[in-house]
């Protein structure tokens, strides 16, 4: 308690939730999510992105995020105690993890190629484990001593989807199931081919003695584990049945499909007891997942990720739907105080998905509606009336804050969008500045009101405004990878007007630009690591600042305040640089080292006071810092390179630690 309180009066911050994502969803692929099997919790884990999640359906914050993956996670098992987490990825690393604190205790390559799914012996001594490895689609691993092969499962011709593992007393040789696109499903070793095409998903009952086999022929097979018959095949689904999922007491059985569809069975007789309709036309409500928890609810998986989740016991009715990414973030901004909902943040994805939260509580229930980007969002800012997003595509949306209603005519801009910025007060003559490698843009509500070419051999990299909107910040690369901090005015028409006498130059192009509360400030996270400070008057460098990161500074926030400012990077830092004193030496910036692990992989904060631009450039975000309303010292940094958002404020650097 002493060192936290000690490093909560110097200002290193903590991590206070955990907004984490939702499962990845890819078209034609079912997903695994799995449920606690001792039925003590309503915790479900599942993959999302390059993370691994153990979260509660019931409480979206209390969850456990893995992190230490280095490519994109594909599946997430509990073991049958509950207390630990097998993940893998589509490098053929296996990881176990303690399912409380996210201490990884094993890692090991178990396949040359992805893996696909990972099933849990009875006694927890054993994983196996499927995919897409030539030659040995699945194996069995001896998890004690450091983990090795007890064995391989021939025989299938096409990668395995799915893997399970016969439950049976201690003592008795267990059963190994696997289902294969080359539409066979075998339970070893014996080859059998019930389905006429693609098997996504194979379950044992809670007893051993059933087999549930679905089926990319809209079908689920029902198969006796000791004799290999049909026993009965459950039809009724209307397009492929992407995962299956028993009741505890073996009675039921839930289904998920690409009809966009869950369907509970009555095991004994086949019969449909409930078909739970999600969503509506939209090819991303189809149902990739599903599972059945022991404590009162059943979850399914949307493709877009949504997890949906039901009651348990008839009539199963629809309790919540948890929101969330399963991209790499690419914005994260409030609106200006006072917010019109309360304390909300509004995020995007790479993908185009952009998510409502409620701080302090996690998705809102209202959802954004419409169709957006489909993909290449690029930035996102927001202001009391408009959440705005701007694109690869070259089109900016302004989607009403009242509504949350995506226009179905979209503004465009020539070359795309690279940054945005938004005043947090009306502006007479425009709403967004966006800027692109070729261009600066004004656009109001319904056109462009000024088209600003740059140079030939300039790129515009970073834009910046005042609240007001009367003064504009524009980075810019020049010739040789030299930077220019260049300020404009803007007149109540939208004319732009540079000026000449106040230009920074600097050794690298900024990346990221902000403007301080007052507007007598910009910050400046540059390409070279840097973060500094320039009179916005003059455009003279002023005192402070810091090579507060060991990689490009892609993310930039003041507090409030205007003290200091919070900055993320490229090497996953969090750092809080003060403003206007000092250095910026060692002893003055506060860092948190592997905030964001994995890195800040472009892009930045949506604004600490007011949430102006996010900006993006190639490769996907990161770390957002905004300002929570009810909590004014406190920072939402995204989790970079990953889905996860992660709120931040000032107390100790152990209960980071902890939390992470």
């Amino acid at each position: 308690m002493g060192g936290e309180a000690d490093a909560a009066a110097a200002g290193v911050p903590r991590a206070l939730a955990v907004y984490c994502g939702v499962p990845n969803g890819t078209r034609g692929e079912g997903v695994h999510l799995s449920a606690d099997p001792t039925g003590a919790t309503d915790r479900v884990a599942y993959a999302s992105g390059r993370t691994a999640v153990v979260r509660s359906l019931s409480s979206p914050l209390d969850a456990v995020v893995f992190t230490l993956h280095t490519s994109l996670v594909t599946v997430a098992t509990l073991s049958p105690d509950g207390k630990s987490v097998l993940s893998a990825d589509d490098t053929g690393y296996l990881r176990r993890w303690d399912a409380a604190t996210g201490a990884q205790t094993l890692e090991l390559q178990v396949m040359a190629g992805p893996v696909r799914d990972v099933a849990w012996s009875a006694d927890g001594a054993y994983a196996a484990v499927c995919g897409d490895a030539r030659g040995s689609y699945a194996k069995v691993i001896k998890l004690a001593g450091g983990g090795s092969l007890a064995g391989a499962c021939g025989g299938h011709q096409k990668r395995v989807a799915s893997i399970a593992i016969r439950p049976v007393p201690a003592g008795t040789q267990p059963t190994v199931a696997t289902g294969s696109e080359d539409f066979s499903d075998a339970n070893i070793p014996t080859f059998l081919k019930h389905h006429n095409s693609f098997i996504f998903c194979v379950r044992f009952s809670p007893d051993g003695a059933t087999l549930a086999i679905a089926s990319g022929d809209k079908t689920v097979s029902l198969v006796d584990a000791e004799t290999k018959e049909v026993v009965r095949t459950l039809s009724g689904h209307k397009a492929s049945v992407t995962a299956v999922a028993w009741s505890p007491d073996g009675t039921r059985l839930l289904t998920s499909s690409n009809d966009k569809t869950a369907k509970v069975w009555v095991v004994a007789t086949g019969e449909v007891e409930a078909t739970l309709t999600v969503g509506g036309t939209d090819v991303l409500d189809m149902q990739t997942g599903c599972a059945w928890t022991g404590a009162g609810s059943l979850v399914t998986s949307s493709l877009r990720g949504n997890l949906n989740v039901f009651s348990s016991t008839a009539p199963y009715t629809a309790t919540s739907v948890l929101r969330g990414h399963s991209k790499q973030i690419v914005g994260v901004a409030v609106p200006p105080l006072p917010a019109p909902t309360g304390s909300i943040a509004y995020s995007a994805d790479y993908s185009g998905q952009l998510v409502v939260w409620e701080l302090g509580v996690g998705a809102a229930d209202a959802p954004f509606t419409g169709k957006g980007h489909s993909t290449g969002l690029c930035a996102l800012a927001t202001n009391a009336e408009f959440v705005i997003t701007t694109g690869q595509d070259g089109n900016v949306f302004l989607t009403p804050t009242a509504t949350l209603a995506i226009p179905k005519s979209p503004l465009t801009v020539r070359g795309g969008g690279v940054a945005l910025a938004v005043p947090s007060s009306s502006h007479p003559a425009y709403t967004t500045v966006t800027v692109n490698e070729s261009r600066l843009c004004l656009l109001s509500t319904e056109s462009t009101v000024a088209d600003i070419p740059f140079a030939r051999g300039e790129k515009g990299t970073a834009v910046a405004t005042t609240t007001d909107g009367t003064a504009l910040a524009v980075g810019v690369e020049v010739s040789g990878g030299a930077g220019e901090l260049r300020f404009a005015t803007v007149s109540s028409s939208g004319d732009v007007s540079w000026r000449k006498d106040a230009t920074a130059s600097m050794p690298s192009a900024p990346n990221v630009v902000a403007y301080s509360p007052d507007g007598s400030t910009v910050a400046v996270g540059e390409k070279n690591r840097r973060v500094k400070f320039y009179d916005a008057a003059t455009g003279s460098p002023r005192s402070g600042g810091s090579v507060a990161h060991t990689a490009r500074v892609d993310a930039i926030a003041w507090s409030p305040d205007a003290t200091r400012v919070a900055s993320g990077g490229l090497d996953g830092t969090l750092a809080i640089v003060p403003a206007g004193s000092g250095d910026g030496g060692s002893d003055e910036v506060r860092r948190v080292m592997g905030a964001h692990r994995g890195g800040g992989d472009q892009r930045r904060v949506g604004g600490c006071d007011d949430a102006r631009d996010i900006r993006r450039r190639r490769l996907p975000p990161h770390v957002g810092g905004v300002r929570s309303q009810r909590q004014p010292q406190r920072y939402l940094i995204r989790r970079t390179m990953t889905s996860t958002l992660l709120w931040w404020g000032h107390a100790g650097r152990e209960s980071l630690s902890a939390r992470l």
